[in-house]
């Protein structure tokens, strides 16, 4: 039987605004164009499972408004919508995007139903089993996070952690993960490592192997165009960035997550797993938007 992928998690209407230069503050300037996309880490990341094979179940919350009714749409149209719940009284989640010439990107996020889970929320632990996957992020309140990692890992279930947006992750949290997942802004933040220099590769393959040591997980570190590092029982994997056509960066390191969790769930392991969510994110940012630029499993083989 295939192993299972529960993610719980964010859902956002994601508002896009492509325009040359992103403003500063009190500066006004014209846009090209105003797109609405799907988003949410957890929806984007659940998504990109689903797309690629993975046998997920997705648990998120909406507002009831006209965006919650579009997401819950959206959703459907993928088979991720049977856990998701609509909470009244309360907007769904939003995240307005400004994206410049060169595709990078900044982004404010409204958290509305987002911030609405609770332990009920966790009884979809009940029915997992040691060797299925669970995959979480940051855009949840916080504490359902951590209460998840712990039942999670009381079940024997692999724990993919992707702590986004950062914040620094308590000890005990660390401890119990099999996988963290972060960029360079996180693992400053979430280790409180600061002025790391992320030119140097080999300085930053040993930051790696020390919190591999100390805290006996996993660490993976995007970065970006310049491919990944990761480091697991000792031994250190590099894979260099893909050359593309980048239009959007948005999304990226969700669809970077949710191939992750798709290759370990079906019994690759982290090598094997690492390559195809690097391919699969090089892809994704090759399109506008987040989730709807993610590949099929035929366009990352």
């Amino acid at each position: 039987m295939e192993n299972k992928i529960v993610i719980i998690g964010s859902i956002n209407q994601d508002v896009v605004i492509q325009i040359d230069k992103i403003p500063r503050p009190g500066e006004t300037l014209f846009g090209k164009t105003l797109s609405y996309f799907p988003g949410g880490k957890g929806a984007n990341q659940a998504v990109a499972s689903k797309i690629l094979g993975g046998n997920v179940i997705f648990v998120g919350k909406v507002g009831d408004d006209l965006f919650g009714s579009n997401m819950k749409e959206y959703l459907a149209t993928v088979g991720l919508s049977n856990r998701v719940q609509t909470e009244a009284g309360v907007s769904t989640g939003a995240a307005v995007i400004y994206v410049d010439k060169q595709g990078e990107n900044a982004i404010s996020v409204i958290s509305g139903a987002n911030s609405m889970f609770n332990e009920n929320d966790l009884s979809i632990l009940d029915e997992l089993i040691p060797d299925d996957v669970i995959l979480l992020q940051n855009e949840i309140n916080l504490q359902i996070i951590f209460d998840a990692i712990k039942k999670a890992k009381s079940k024997g279930v692999k724990i993919f952690y992707n702590p986004a947006p950062a914040i620094k992750i308590p000890e005990e949290t660390i401890t119990l993960c099999d996988y963290i997942i972060v960029n360079e802004h996180e693992l400053e933040v979430c280790f409180n490592l600061p002025d790391i220099d992320f030119k140097n590769i080999n300085g930053l393959a040993t930051i790696l192997s020390n919190l591999s040591r100390k805290y006996k997980f996993s660490p993976i570190l995007t970065l970006g165009a310049d491919g990944y590092i990761a480091v697991q029982d000792n031994k250190v994997y590099r894979g260099e960035g893909l050359k593309v056509c980048v239009i959007d960066t948005t999304g990226a390191g969700d669809c970077f997550c949710g191939a992750l969790v798709t290759f370990a769930s079906k019994g690759y392991d982290l090598q094997e797993s690492l390559l195809f969510a690097n391919k699969a994110a090089a892809l994704s940012v090759t399109k506008l938007g987040a989730s709807s630029s993610f590949p099929k499993f035929d366009d990352v083989k």
